[in-house]
């Protein structure tokens, strides 16, 4: 099923099934999701452990970028250490705990996809790459920003952005995994209207000094993507 979900601390908690998936993809956990994301390239196992004894049954390792190296599509980043995600799954999954466990793309401050790939392509680097790990995750979490830095380039989507995420978003969806986003607020905002690819952007009645608002550049994603691509829309506060 797709979830809505919004959160403002480490946690986020679920309620609203909206489209159903097909049986034979991978499902998150039944009931209420309680969602925790982990820090740049972090594993602690006792941590980890213990909030999924807590409840916790949505997992995110951060995270990943899609980078052009020597020439091919290649997933780096502050990747954290595959073999002791590894080991934490294994213990949840001896004790029972139903969990899923996804790896985000993106961050602030982190390059946006390399375009010079499709997203065909991008998905069949990451799914290479998945299934090459100790345990595959069993999808990713769309996770793209802005920078500091206001008149960088990564404060902008651009067109071939856009599409790249949708592409590679019905890939795996289609090949049976878990595909979700966390945008921040004004990146996916329900109850405004505008629309512009900038992540740049300020409010002149509140804040103007804050140049990092987007204006529904998820939401086009999210729109553009096949009906039911995304299980999880987990809006930032």
């Amino acid at each position: 099923m797709t979830f809505l979900a919004f959160w403002a601390s480490s946690l986020a908690l679920a309620f609203v099934a909206l489209v159903p998936l097909n049986a034979a993809q991978k499902s998150l956990p039944t009931g209420p999701i309680i969602a925790a994301w982990q820090n740049w390239g972090a594993c602690n196992e006792t941590q980890t452990l213990q909030a999924v004894e807590r409840g916790v049954n949505v997992v995110f390792w951060f995270s990943t970028n899609l980078v052009k190296d020597d020439g091919q599509p290649k997933i780096k980043g502050p990747i954290p250490d595959l073999d002791c995600v590894a080991r934490v799954r294994q213990k949840i999954l001896a004790k029972n705990l139903p969990t899923a466990h996804l790896i985000t793309v993106g961050g602030w401050d982190a390059p946006h996809p390399d375009t010079a790939f499709t997203g065909a392509e991008w998905f069949q680097a990451w799914h290479d790459w998945n299934q090459a790990l100790p345990m595959p995750f069993d999808g990713f979490d769309w996770d793209l920003e802005g920078n500091d830095d206001v008149k960088s380039e990564w404060n902008v989507f651009s067109s071939k952005c856009l599409e790249l995420v949708v592409d590679m978003s019905a890939a795996a969806k289609a090949a049976g995994y878990l595909v979700t986003m966390a945008p921040p607020q004004t990146y996916f905002a329900s109850t405004v209207t505008d629309f512009n690819r900038y992540l740049n952007n300020s409010n002149p009645d509140y804040h103007p000094d804050f140049h990092y608002r987007g204006r529904n550049g998820y939401a086009y994603m999210w729109a553009a993507a096949p009906p039911g691509t995304f299980d999880l829309v987990s809006v930032r506060l």
